[in-house]
């Protein structure tokens, strides 16, 4: 069954691929890569771990594939219209000191991020001393302790200026060139690397990653009105940066503590492939229903309603372990238990339509306005729920609708001042 599953999402990346004309970043097309990466792991430990799929489990993850693929098709359904003439105008770099005052900015907010990172660790169990404070700070983290709302906001202020820093070296790149001088463009990406592993969360390198890939190959084929040759020079440089996350991944685990528990191929393999053979496992065992609709996807919106006095309790986010074989366990699912869990089998349609209807008109506006600069920023931030998909529910547990929310705020604020001004500036002088 492993295998057939593996030939059914083959076939519907190969048809997502040629109807949606070569685009190797179209959400139906990555939301299926994603998948058939996952699977490929599930069947190099198919041995390891015993794998043997029910027919139920290789009809819900197609299912919910295709649901998505038809939602993006609501694009050509709408028959909205492809400009195959871009008029990229020349973007301002910024001065070297605005950078470098930016990132001693960054700098300076780290200090209060480190010691609250801290203080969590103590809470957390730790009996003192750096050597474990993430792996007891993330123990605190899981237990609804947070480090504060002002790191909050500076996690979000280091998040943007990063981001529109990598947009600018991109767009600077491609169109004038690589030149190492304007490698002090991703100074404050330094900074924000830090923040990121004191989040403890190695899922917020997924994010990056996707982020970058996004930015820098939509440029990619803007420059060349989007020549559908230029598919396998992104898929090479795509498995470069792949390989670049996976190094950077294993290093965030050895300051968690967890790789040193692993061998390298184990820690990639438990993290990338385990979530579909979890998902069989729950789809063969009795499924336990909600007590509260929607609890395991809509936290966002339920803490909202507990501040704003409502009685509802404390939900627990992660599920639970299962075994995959006698040292190893898996509590992630892919995205798909939580839609059907909370849901239902109509719920999961809508959920996945919704996505793909969402991602994929976005997706669209992105590649073919004239006028695109700060939407495509946007959508390269938001676009992570379907790269980690595979792995876990991201939009409405993560990015809806607080983050997204703060995300279009203090990037706003940062595009207004590093890109739209200065250019506006520019354009004044002239």
């Amino acid at each position: 069954m492993i295998f057939i599953l593996f030939i059914g999402i083959l076939f519907l990346f190969i048809l997502s691929f040629f109807l949606f004309k070569k685009n190797i970043l179209n959400p139906s097309v990555v939301i299926c890569s994603v998948f058939l990466v996952s699977l490929l792991f599930s069947i190099l430990n198919i041995n390891n771990w015993n794998l043997k799929f029910n027919l139920e489990t290789v009809l819900i993850v197609l299912y919910s594939l295709i649901v998505f693929i038809l939602g993006n098709t609501l694009v050509i359904v709408l028959k909205m219209k492809n400009i195959n003439i871009f008029e990229e105008t020349e973007i301002r770099k910024g001065s070297f000191y605005l950078h470098f005052l930016v990132m001693i900015l960054l700098s300076l907010l780290i200090i209060p991020y480190f010691k609250g990172t801290y203080q969590l660790s103590i809470i957390g169990g730790n009996p003192g001393g750096y050597d474990k404070m993430l792996m007891y700070t993330r123990k605190a983290k899981l237990s609804f302790y947070n480090i504060g709302k002002f790191n909050t906001l500076s996690l979000y202020l280091a998040r943007a200026v990063s981001y529109i820093s990598i947009y600018i070296f991109s767009h600077v790149t491609i169109f004038k060139g690589f030149k190492f001088k304007n490698l002090y463009l991703l100074m404050p990406t330094i900074i924000y690397s830090i923040f990121l592993i004191l989040t403890t969360g190695r899922n917020y390198f997924i994010y990056l990653t996707a982020y970058i890939l996004v930015i820098y190959f939509t440029l990619f084929q803007r420059k060349y009105k989007f020549n559908k040759k230029l598919y396998k020079t992104i898929i090479v440089y795509g498995i470069v940066g792949l390989t670049l996350f996976i190094i950077i991944f294993l290093a965030a685990g050895f300051l968690t503590g967890k790789t040193q528990r692993r061998g390298v191929f184990e820690e990639i393999s438990l993290y990338v492939g385990s979530s579909i053979p979890a998902l069989n496992l729950y789809m063969e065992n009795e499924r336990i229903a909600p007590e509260l609709f929607g609890q395991n996807t809509l936290f966002r919106i339920y803490n909202i309603l507990r501040k704003l006095g409502y009685s509802i309790p404390q939900l627990y986010a992660p599920f639970e372990f299962v075994n995959l074989n006698e040292r190893l366990t898996t509590n992630i699912y892919t995205g798909i238990r939580r839609y059907y869990q909370d849901f239902g089998f109509i719920g999961l349609t809508v959920m996945m339509y919704f996505l793909g209807a969402f991602y994929g008109i976005f997706f669209h506006i992105v590649c073919y306005a004239k006028k695109s600069r700060f939407k495509m920023i946007l959508y390269a931030t938001f676009c992570y729920p379907i790269f980690e998909f595979v792995i876990e529910e991201r939009f409405f547990m993560t990015l809806f609708p607080t983050e997204m929310f703060y995300n279009m705020i203090f990037l706003g604020v940062v595009y207004y001042f590093y890109v739209y001004r200065i250019s506006l500036k520019k354009y004044k002088s002239k």
